[in-house]
């Protein structure tokens, strides 16, 4: 699109052949950008591992660039436990100005929602609220992916909590769940600070709801303004119920509100016991966050960090490097000599190399990026992205590799699956822009294998300095090339198109000098020029057999001097044509046995003459594929060359 980028974005074309649609999960709306999306449930052609594709329509270049940029960083940088994985994002061009934007997350087992979960006892409530606050720690920090907290996008994973980034929405519709007021300032500015604001009171609430079972719906007007007093209420009720000192009369008047209370919160009519529970522990933070005035909402950034840590965790986030030349940044501990040890998310910067994921005792131990960079290249080393896949190769604008590798280089080596970058090809004709590539490489060079391209043709040979060099070029149904090929062209061997073939020479991707065979039986063996039959001694064999013609062709038919034979008895006549007009009167035997030729080619003709609906799906294929394949074999009405007889030719 437009300009080019720094990018990892390959062809959709390649997540449609390799995954499967299940079913739709919903619709979707980012939390930042405000673009729309619809998510669906998928599973792999091959593994069966199941993922998550969301697909963002008709984006215009700028906003396009922006998101992408957003999930890249988010699928390099931001590699932790607490949210579904970026596998891949890709791109299918609408048109010049626009495309749809393909981003493919893993699910694995995920399947149960937190809005499908029942009440959430404190330690459940604890873990929620921390999973929330390492979110905004990893990505709130360097993206805005990953922020919509809504219950439908955070999956339950026994004891811990996933956030996907689907931002499913309800919004128009009874099932809608607003979790933020309207007039939060972020919706007017959309700075860090508001954007940290708001992400904090979303939090709070969800958690909120996630103990009572209310319907967060409830806490606000139709217009979206928060009803403070019922949701201040609520929080009142629950500070109060942890209260084993009361009297009596203070008993009946507590119970009496909280009934009260109850009646005025839809929601609860089925919910037998919205405020029971110890949650002495979580209550002081939900009431700071959940404050209509913003400022005291700025607690959230610094609940589990280091060195107040109020949430006690065991491995508080360290927001500052300590160590100069280490650079960390992320979640650990102290040690005797009051340096980090890395624990849990974090990056830094080791020797040479920048590391960004999940560490465990001070070493890159899960799910990661390895980041290398030299004067030429930006190379990613993906761990555990894929299923019996520990180490993925990306480099910048290039590739993703999938496969064995060298290990003190970390270039493609042995067998593999390259999947192309689709952004820095845009500048090459579509049939020479690569989709993926699946065989044998040797040192970052392709050896043999299969390789695929956008205008849906694909090769199946060996290579020479990482090019097709001799194998089968597939361009459609019934419609390929085995042979040699010379920069991505024809040099020689075989040309299937249909029930045509040629076996020859080719020049300029086009036939020379060769033989070609029609669908009739009949056949011509001589010189091209151009793609069409040239020659001062061509040869044509009409398809009864019986019947030779041996001279001139030019512009693909017969013209000049020639003879023309009956094969059986090898009686020969001289004739001329002119642009395929016989001038010749031809004796009574040559015309009955071109006439009889002609009615049998006639009568084949018809009987594999398709319907209307096949030829149109077959023309469809072929205007699928953009390859001038056909150029020089058809007649202008469409006929391959068929040379019924002298008299109609």
């Amino acid at each position: 699109m437009l300009q080019q980028y720094n990018s990892i974005v390959v062809d959709a074309s390649y997540i449609n052949k390799n995954y499967t649609q299940e079913s739709v999960i919903g619709k979707g709306r980012d939390f930042y950008l405000g673009i729309s999306s619809i998510c669906y449930l998928m599973s792999h052609a091959k593994d069966g591992q199941k993922y998550i594709l969301q697909i963002y329509e008709n984006l215009g270049y700028d906003i396009f660039r922006t998101k992408v940029l957003q999930l890249q960083k988010a699928m390099l940088e931001c590699v932790n436990e607490y949210n579904t994985r970026i596998v891949m994002i890709a791109e299918k061009e609408i048109n010049d100005k626009q495309s749809d934007l393909y981003v493919l997350y893993r699910l694995n087992a995920l399947k149960k929602r937190l809005d499908q979960e029942e009440q959430l006892n404190q330690e459940q409530a604890l873990e929620l609220l921390i999973t929330f606050c390492k979110n905004l720690l990893i990505t709130g920090r360097s993206t805005f992916e990953f922020l919509d907290l809504a219950p439908q996008n955070i999956f339950v994973d026994g004891k811990n909590f996933v956030i996907s980034n689907m931002g499913i929405s309800y919004k128009g519709s009874k099932f809608h769940r607003p979790y933020t007021p309207s007039t939060d300032n972020f919706y007017k500015d959309k700075s860090l600070a508001n954007l940290i604001y708001t992400y904090s009171f979303q939090a709070g609430l969800v958690v909120l709801c996630a103990i009572t079972k209310i319907n967060s719906a409830d806490f606000f007007f139709e217009d979206g303004q928060l009803k403070d007093n019922i949701l201040q209420s609520v929080l009142k009720v629950l500070r109060e119920n942890q209260k084993t000192d009361r009297s009596k009369e203070d008993q009946l008047k507590f119970d009496k509100f909280k009934d009260q209370l109850k009646k005025q919160i839809n929601s609860l009519s089925k919910i037998e016991k919205p405020f029971e529970g110890d949650y002495k522990m979580i209550l002081p933070i939900l009431s700071q966050i959940l404050s209509l005035d913003q400022q005291k909402r700025s607690i959230f950034q610094l609940l589990i960090c280091y060195p107040d840590n109020p949430l006690k965790v065991e491995y508080p986030f360290f927001q500052q490097a300590i160590d100069v030349d280490q650079q960390y940044v992320g979640f650990g501990k102290l040690d005797e000599d009051n340096k980090i040890i890395p624990h849990g998310y974090g990056y830094g910067k080791f020797e040479d190399q920048w590391y960004y994921g999940i560490f465990e005792n001070g070493e890159l131990s899960k799910d990661g990026t390895i980041e290398m960079k030299t004067q030429k290249a930006v190379s990613y080393i993906l761990l555990n992205l894929f299923e019996n896949h520990s180490k993925i190769i990306v480099e910048l604008n290039k590739y993703i590799y999938i496969g064995e590798f060298d290990q003190q280089k970390y270039i493609p080596n042995g067998k593999g699956e390259i999947i192309y970058v689709l952004t820095y090809q845009k500048n090459l004709p579509r049939k020479r822009q690569v989709i993926n590539f699946e065989g044998d490489l040797k040192l970052g060079e392709k050896i043999e294998g299969r390789e695929f391209y956008r205008n849906k043709s694909y090769f199946d040979g060996q290579f020479a300095k990482n090019s097709p060099r001799e194998g089968i070029f597939s361009y459609g149904p019934n419609h390929f090339y085995d042979g040699i090929i010379e920069d991505f062209k024809r040099v020689s061997g075989k040309l299937y198109f249909g029930e045509l073939t040629f076996e020859g020479e080719f020049e300029n991707n086009k036939a020379k000098d060769g033989v070609l065979l029609y669908e009739d039986g009949s056949e011509y063996r001589g010189l091209f020029q151009n793609g069409q039959r040239s020659s001062l001694e061509g040869k044509y064999t009409y398809s009864n057999q019986k019947v030779q013609y041996v001279g001139n062709f030019r512009e693909d038919t017969f013209h000049g001097k020639g003879v023309l034979i009956l094969l059986e008895t090898n009686e020969q006549v001289e004739v001329e044509y002119e642009y395929g007009r016989c001038k010749t009167d031809l004796p009574d035997n040559f015309k009955d046995a071109l006439k009889k030729n002609k009615k049998q080619v006639i009568q084949k003709m018809e009987q594999k003459k398709p319907d209307s609906k096949q030829k149109k799906n077959d023309d469809d294929d072929d205007e699928q594929i953009k390859e001038d394949i056909d150029e020089g074999f058809a007649d202008d009405d469409g006929q391959y060359g068929h040379d019924l007889d002298d008299e109609d030719a």
